[in-house]
């Protein structure tokens, strides 16, 4: 198969990505199977459903991950199963109506591993890396709360203006880190 493009801009894998993804997902498949089962407590139903969503999130970063060495792929797919099954428990309590404590004394997540906090942070940079110097800028402005007319006052613009515009630099890097499935809070 060719590279391109499918029904709904999805990109095709390549002959070769398909291959690495295989491989990976043979090496790598009841792992994260019985990591999503531990937590889970065992359900099937949703171990199943998220690991499909993991290895989905996998295809799509597939071009950049295959320089990876195999530790840093299992560490990408453990965290993204965590963050997926979150938003799982989360979606959950919000249908069913209990508080969301409930999932955050959850023994089972209760604590990021190292590994998975190194992990998020290089993948944070990675995406903020990305981002032109203006944007950079501009984000750096609205995590730490400063105006944008501190860092250059002799910007003429409105301060409404540079409001948006800090707000949207910071959208276009959160949807970033959200197409890898990640969560910026």
């Amino acid at each position: 198969k060719e590279c391109g493009e499918q029904q709904g801009g999805e990109r095709m894998l390549n002959s070769e990505e398909e291959r690495f993804l295989r491989e990976i997902y043979q090496k790598y498949a009841e792992k994260l199977y019985r990591f999503l089962s531990g937590l889970s407590s065992g359900s099937d139903k949703i171990s199943e459903d998220i690991c499909q969503e993991v290895w989905i999130s996998f295809a799509r970063q597939i071009q950049r991950m295959e320089s990876w060495e195999d530790k840093q792929i299992l560490a990408w797919l453990r965290l993204m199963a965590r963050v997926k099954y979150r938003r799982y428990i989360k979606k959950q309590e919000k249908r069913d109506g209990r508080p969301l404590e409930t999932f955050l004394r959850d023994e089972n997540c209760a604590g990021d591993s190292a590994e998975d906090i190194a992990l998020l942070e290089i993948l944070c940079k990675e995406k903020f890396s990305e981002l032109t110097e203006t944007e950079k800028e501009l984000v750096r402005c609205k995590i730490y709360g400063v105006s944008y007319r501190q860092t250059h006052p002799g910007d003429t613009r409105s301060e409404n203006a540079l409001a948006i515009r800090c707000s949207r630099a910071f959208r276009k890097w959160k949807r970033r880190i959200q197409e890898d499935g990640l969560e910026y809070s």
